[in-house]
């Protein structure tokens, strides 16, 4: 594998990472906003 191939690799892996990492904040996210909404809907 040579440097070009390399960085492809390497930028590949950091942008599934962020992505993974971006979800996971977002469904938390979504998670408080649907509790803060229930809560709402309570009081």
């Amino acid at each position: 594998m040579n440097s070009r191939e390399q960085n492809f690799t390497d930028s590949i892996y950091c942008i599934t990472i962020k992505t993974h990492f971006f979800i996971i904040q977002l469904e938390k996210g979504i998670k408080t906003m649907r509790t803060i909404t229930i809560l709402k809907a309570w009081f």
